[in-house]
């Protein structure tokens, strides 16, 4: 059962996620049964003015099939034709939807003369058109205002059902939570929770491992077996203790790296996660995935830009970050300093420059060097002096293109998977000289 208001999907008793293209792909074919329609006309139904290619269409028929279950069959491929959808429209009873508050009525995708029992399941999952709205409207807020995170989260969890919500982003690479906003956790419970962040990634990433669609929410209760709840440390010794019985993970945004998600908790009191609050996760994903973008709450590359600053803060000599023409992209503590004094090395008009003029020059054709020619410094750098003194400050401009490419640090221009980009680091003592 299909509601065409909502988008939602009913199998089974249950609500299935579908995807927006999925979703209009099945719709053209609604409103053209029994027809043989090309691709060229459902790529231009569904993908508009995008360039696309045959697979793409391919993949989404496949993803259509496989969320109509034994239905599926009956959109049937046809070579160097198209595509015929076999279904019985029901019957013009001469309402017009959408008039006087009014919404189509939901459309029966089951075989003709088989009776349906999903319109129970489907409109159980949907929320008061008043409280969809208002949730909504709180969602779309925190793009005005981040800070309104914790209250669109509280407004969702209420709806649920659930005690606790947490929106963030996880890095996958280190198994460990890099930004979140929670309601319901408090600190200590994030703490505790982050201590199983590896046991986490591992069941998430068998279940990725499927190839399940990002719209599909992982629920723990449904996909691990009870053996293993009594024996996993994340369970027993995390949740338990909070009386947490389930948890449902809403998946925003997926990399080999990153995972953005947002987790519901549900308590004892309230049991398992059930098709009412999949449901409700699905008419909310969209909203959410668009808001997170809008106000960049997630943003990994924000994120990296802070962890290099703070690292580089911690050496104990100034490192100054140029690109090949000595425009200053960024300083640490030390070097901040070493340049408001202007002893040394200084940063007018955004250059780094030595304090003489001929040290300049110098640290100017270093810089030049070190960007264009990494492989004749043997990542040892060429060292200037930057005073007149025998025994003096000395400026070393060293090649940082063995660092992996992270196109997130700041001023970052990528040549392949490195950063294009110099060094510079002042420190004091004796010119030093390298082979």
């Amino acid at each position: 059962m299909l509601d065409l208001q909502t988008g939602l999907l009913a199998r089974d008793g249950f609500v299935v996620p579908i995807r927006p293209k999925t979703f209009t792909l099945l719709m053209h074919l609604l409103h053209n049964p029994n027809r043989v329609i090309s691709k060229d006309e459902l790529i231009a139904a569904v993908w508009e003015r995008a360039v696309v290619t045959d697979d793409a269409l391919t993949q989404t028929v496949r993803g259509l099939r496989r969320i109509l279950g034994d239905e599926g069959a009956r959109l049937q491929s046809l070579p160097k034709r198209g595509y015929v959808f076999a279904h019985e429209p029901a019957k013009d009873n001469g309402a017009k939807p959408g008039l006087d508050g009014g919404h189509p009525p939901p459309v029966d995708l089951s075989a003709p003369g088989s009776a349906s029992t999903h319109a129970a399941s489907i409109h159980a999952a949907l929320l008061p058109p008043a409280d969809l709205s208002r949730i909504i409207g709180v969602i779309y807020d925190c793009t005005l205002d981040p800070t309104r995170w914790e209250t669109a989260l509280s407004e969702i969890a209420a709806v649920m059902d659930a005690e606790s919500a947490i929106l963030s982003l996880n890095d996958l690479r280190r198994h460990c939570v890099i930004i979140h906003k929670n309601v319901g956790w408090g600190e200590e419970g994030i703490a505790e929770r982050q201590k199983h962040m590896p046991e986490i990634h591992a069941r998430l990433g068998e279940w990725f491992a499927t190839g399940p669609p990002l719209d599909e929410p992982y629920v723990a209760s449904r996909r691990l077996p009870p053996s293993y709840l009594d024996s996993s440390p994340y369970v027993q010794t995390c949740l338990k203790p909070r009386g947490i019985v389930d948890i449902l993970h809403q998946f925003l945004i997926y990399t080999p790296t990153h995972l953005s998600e947002l987790v519901i908790s549900r308590h004892l009191r309230h049991g398992p996660i059930t098709h009412r609050e999949i449901g409700i996760s699905a008419l909310l994903l969209p909203h959410l995935r668009r808001a997170v973008t809008i106000t960049n709450v997630l943003d990994a590359r924000s994120v990296e830009r802070l962890r290099l600053a703070e690292t580089l803060d911690l050496l104990h000599y100034g490192v100054v970050l140029t690109n090949s023409d000595g425009r200053i992209l960024h300083a640490n503590a030390r070097a901040e300093r070493m340049l408001d004094e202007g002893r040394f090395v200084t940063g007018r008009n955004g250059l780094l420059a030595a304090a003489t003029t001929r040290a300049s020059q110098e640290l100017a054709r270093a810089i030049r060097i070190a960007a264009r020619d990494e492989a004749a410094l043997d990542g040892a750098g060429l060292s200037v002096r930057a005073c007149r003194r025998k025994r003096g400050r000395t400026c070393r401009a060293c090649p940082a293109t063995q660092w992996k490419r992270p196109a997130h640090q700041p001023g970052a221009r990528s040549r392949g998977r490195r950063l294009h980009r110099c060094a510079a680091a002042a420190r004091s003592g004796p010119l030093e000289r390298h082979p």
